[in-house]
């Protein structure tokens, strides 16, 4: 495994996983779906969904070479790396989020901070305060993440190569973008931390967390049900709002 620190918070790590454990992955997730319906569900970028992993102990890990606790020894990894660029101790980092990621051919997110608005401004999203992505696959065209790091001094480019894991601050100073994925799917392992437990902050100000949150998940849904719409005239929405056949990142 080798790490490069890109900036003083945005790490990459290259063979994290082995490409083996890569394929398995992804083999494994795609019997889940084939076993479970609405396996995946849709999350705020478009075209792209998350699912659960496997509890430890499935029968389905083991079918496809993996340890009994392969995605929480995964999960303590990524804990500790998050430690590490926070320069925390693995005790002080708080788990937000841990789960599988597919993004169709279609997909991207734009410009964004992980854990603020565009200004800045924090609020629902605070605790998102690291994001981890591990990479499965790269057998597709695009998918780049683009950084904007400190506020735009140290752009930076990141191609998915399967295997390995970036880990970087998600705030602010780190805003980032995923160009349209084309040809296949991109499948990732995200998860978001803090470096302090929900409790270490005030109840009002998490009672407004939790009034912004459902206000915005009712605005996903909405999003979700006109993504469907356009899907199902057989076209995607590009990056400027403008619909497009789906054929022309399909590669049909």
């Amino acid at each position: 495994m080798k790490l490069t620190k890109l900036t003083e918070d945005i790490y990459l790590y290259e063979e994290y996983i082995t490409k083996e454990e890569c394929s398995s992955v992804i083999g494994l997730l795609n019997k889940l779906e084939q076993n479970e319906e609405g396996y995946w569900k849709g999350i705020s970028f478009y075209e792209s969904s998350s699912a659960r992993y496997p509890y430890d102990g499935e029968p389905i890990l083991q079918e496809f070479n993996l340890s009994p606790t392969w995605f929480t020894d995964l999960k303590n990894r990524f804990r500790q790396s998050a430690a590490d660029v926070a320069n925390k101790s693995f005790e002080d980092m708080s788990q937000i989020s841990f789960h599988v990621q597919r993004w169709l051919p279609g997909a991207f997110a734009p410009k964004h901070s992980d854990n603020s608005d565009h200004e800045g401004n924090m609020g629902a999203f605070t605790r998102s305060r690291y994001a981890g992505f591990l990479y499965l696959n790269d057998d597709f065209e695009g998918g780049t993440l683009k950084f904007d790091a400190k506020h735009g001094e140290l752009p930076l480019e990141i191609v998915p190569k399967a295997g390995s894991f970036l880990i970087f601050h998600g705030g602010h100073k780190n805003m980032h973008e995923v160009t349209v994925v084309k040809k296949a799917a991109r499948y990732t392992l995200g998860s978001f931390w803090d470096d302090r437990e929900e409790s270490d902050y005030p109840e009002d100000v998490r009672a407004a967390w939790a009034a912004e949150l459902a206000g915005v998940r009712e605005m996903q849904k909405g999003e979700q049900e006109g993504w469907k719409d356009i899907r199902d005239r057989g076209l995607r929405l590009s990056p400027d709002g403008a619909t497009i056949p789906a054929s022309e990142v399909e590669g049909n």
